[in-house]
């Protein structure tokens, strides 16, 4: 049986660096100390340590032997400008046996084979000039989100963070999801999102509340803050645009899957942001956690697509990852008639005023 992949990489952890004395307010006088999240740039030390391609190739080795064949992986497409995605890269060439070549898109100077690095800050995937950012106006809002559900999964996040540190549940009120015009509250997308991510980019060698306060104490209920707070950033991300937006942002993605060659694979290192509006897109529910270095691999036959989540394991009584255990859930599959339907289905969302996003060609970086 022909086999093609499409593995969706997210980078693994950003750095945090603690330099910054100001707080986190939330609601019910929680106030978390606010060290400065690297969002921009760099993995943080443990981010590179956390990164393991084992875990995708010894599942796929499982499903069949044509995996083992180490020239089977043909590119690893990266943002080369910002960093996380290109050090993620990197280091998963490097763990394979025959190096896979990283490939970015970039401009060309004068046609020569010299690279113009400064203008290469191009989506990974498209000739967008980010992932999120669309030249031809497709409508960003409204926002999908259901302010009872946004509502009830952060009451749940922060009663497990109040519980922690203070010993009783989350009584306070939330602020509302919209405004009078409707626009979405920047709450939960600012104080309410570093913290969640606070707590996911900490949690190594120590857990997170730990390192935040710099002490050995005990804190009870930080695997359930982690999860909880990623289980709303599950809900978030895919919901914060409406679907045609998301659905001009993953076609690509489908163009590209398109073009692979069976017995070939290939590996988009992106943000968690592009793996979510893709399975929005595709109206197939995420895995239910948001975690660095977590990988949606498409596997196409002549007849059946499968898609699998992988990523490290978060382990409860550590509550650290751990990269050399991870989770692992086939969380589609169905006959290439029924992944043509929703493909199809996807296609009803494009509008004649809004062009669809082409598939831009790709060069080997020189590193």
């Amino acid at each position: 049986m022909k086999y093609k992949v499409l593995c969706i990489t997210r980078h693994s952890m950003r750095g945090v660096d603690f330099v910054n004395s100001q707080n986190i307010k939330l609601p019910n006088d929680i106030n978390l100390p606010n060290p400065f999240i690297s969002w921009s740039e760099n993995l943080s030390d443990s981010g590179s340590k956390l990164i393991n391609f084992n875990i995708i190739e010894n599942t796929l080795k499982k499903i069949n032997k044509e995996f083992k064949n180490k020239k089977f992986w043909k590119e690893i497409r990266v943002d080369f400008l910002s960093e996380r995605t290109y050090e993620t890269g990197k280091i998963i060439s490097n763990q394979t046996k025959l190096k896979i070549p990283i490939t970015a898109v970039i401009d060309k100077l004068d046609g020569s084979e010299s690279y113009k690095y400064s203008n290469s800050n191009y989506d990974s995937v498209t000739n967008l000039m980010s992932y999120n950012s669309f030249e031809t106006n497709v409508p960003s809002k409204p926002s999908n989100i259901n302010a009872n559900i946004l509502q009830e999964k952060t009451r749940i996040f922060l009663t497990w963070l109040n519980k922690s540190l203070n010993n009783k549940p989350f009584i306070g009120e939330l602020p509302p999801v919209y405004d009078e015009n409707n626009n979405f509250n920047s709450f939960y997308t600012t104080n309410l999102t570093i913290a969640i991510d606070l707590m996911i980019m900490l949690a190594y060698n120590k857990s997170p509340l730990n390192q935040l306060y710099k002490n050995n104490k005990k804190y009870k209920y930080q695997y359930k803050i982690i999860t909880s707070g990623s289980n709303l950033l599950t809900y978030t991300l895919p919901n914060i645009y409406p679907k045609q937006y998301n659905v001009y942002n993953s076609l690509p993605i489908i163009r590209f899957l398109d073009k692979i060659e069976y017995g070939s694979g290939k590996i988009i290192v992106t943000h968690d942001i592009r793996q979510s509006q893709l399975l929005d897109s595709l109206d197939i529910k995420p895995y239910k956690y948001d975690f660095p270095f977590q990988n949606y691999i498409i596997i196409q036959t002549e007849k059946k697509v499968y898609i699998l989540y992988i990523s490290p394991k978060l382990l409860k009584n550590k509550c650290t990852f751990d990269k050399n255990k991870y989770m692992k859930k086939l969380i589609w599959k169905g006959s290439l008639d029924e992944w043509n339907r929703k493909i199809d289905n996807m296609k009803t969302y494009l509008d004649t005023k809004y062009p669809e996003y082409e598939v831009k060609e790709s060069y080997p970086l020189l590193i």
